[in-house]
């Protein structure tokens, strides 16, 4: 893994933020490719590198959490 990039700059790089939140339930490629989300190979490797994503049994699935709205306001009203 290449330390000099914090993983929020790998996140805001080209549509790798669309990738993180497709891939928070797990996908297999062939799932993700008919979702027509425009892709490289590279950019999942680079996901993986960065422990962003793993693959299990040929799933893709987010590592970090990702929360929806109503998880969001939770959180927030409990950290006041």
């Amino acid at each position: 893994m290449n330390n000099s990039y914090h993983p929020s700059s790998i996140v805001s790089a080209d549509n790798n933020l669309q990738l993180l939140l497709s891939l928070k339930n797990g996908l297999t490629r062939k799932q993700l490719d008919s979702l027509k989300i425009p892709y490289n190979r590279s950019q999942l490797l680079l996901l993986e590198s960065y422990h962003l994503i793993n693959k299990i049994d040929g799933i893709y699935k987010t590592t970090i959490p990702i929360l929806d709205v109503e998880q969001t306001a939770r959180l927030r009203k409990q950290s006041q």
